[in-house]
């Protein structure tokens, strides 16, 4: 019976920490997008794709990223637009995954990079980018499917009116941002994707290439045929920390009761 009543107090000591604890928004980006035979290569098989093959690039967002100084991000009534530089400026992703690339992802740490990530409402038509990529070429950890050309960047664009927006005007970090998206609708898809004013979609892969001599990279294109986002709520630590201690007490309990 003493024990009882220990765990039923440890519990409710427990729920409170859980419900006086935040809540963090894990959102994710999944572009699929098909090797696209327009590209700048036409090397893919031996990159390890195949011609109008699906794949798909999914882009975590960190959490709580605090507003930089950066001089181009911008945040009004009609744009949402991230940008960072430098590693002082903050990573806007954790992870980069999916089956169009191998490796796992590190941020760039060079000085001269871009992670840029936003929407704005060009024209009547909304505008949504991803862009991360090492101006200096350095790798950021992931690879062509053959594991053997370090990937240095990664682009995407589309535009399509399916999507609306909301803007608070003040900066709020990417991930809350995109999670609060109400109106996004959870996913676009077009076959393609709207064209306006004579820009189409693309999501473009570049990668370190030894056999060009003159730039030392080449690209492979993807064109996008759906988007998705989606956002769950992760606990913070602090509430793995009270399971943690309730299992740790409840233990003890359990030995003081069976030692008795």
């Amino acid at each position: 019976m003493q024990f009882k009543m220990f765990f039923l107090r440890a519990s409710a000591i427990v729920a409170a920490v859980i419900a006086s604890s935040s809540m963090s928004a894990q959102t994710t980006f999944t572009i699929t997008a098909a090797a696209d035979n327009s590209g700048y290569t036409s090397n893919y098989s031996a990159l390890g794709y195949d011609f109008n093959t699906s794949y798909t690039f999914t882009f975590t967002l960190a959490a709580g990223v605090p507003q930089n100084d950066n001089a181009q991000s911008n945040f009004g009534s009609s744009s949402s637009m991230y940008r960072s530089e430098s590693a002082a400026q903050g990573d806007y992703f954790t992870s980069i995954t999916g089956s169009g690339v191998s490796g796992t992802y590190t941020a760039p740490v060079d000085t001269d990079r871009f992670l840029d990530l936003g929407v704005y409402a060009d024209g009547p038509i909304p505008f949504t980018f991803i862009d991360v990529h090492s101006v200096a070429h350095n790798s950021i950890g992931l690879t062509t499917l053959n594991g053997t050309n370090a990937i240095i960047g990664i682009q995407f664009r589309v535009e399509d009116s399916n999507v609306a927006f909301n803007y608070p005007g003040t900066y709020t970090d990417p991930a809350t941002f995109f999670a609060t998206q109400n109106t996004f609708g959870g996913s676009i898809s077009g076959s393609p994707f709207e064209t306006n004013n004579g820009i189409y979609p693309w999501l473009q892969v570049t990668y370190l290439d030894p056999s060009d001599t003159e730039s030392g990279y080449s690209s492979i294109l993807f064109t996008p045929t759906s988007i998705s986002i989606s956002a769950a709520a992760v606990p913070e630590p602090s509430t793995y920390a009270a399971f943690a201690g309730l299992a740790a007490l409840g233990f003890v309990a359990l030995r003081r009761r069976r030692a008795a």
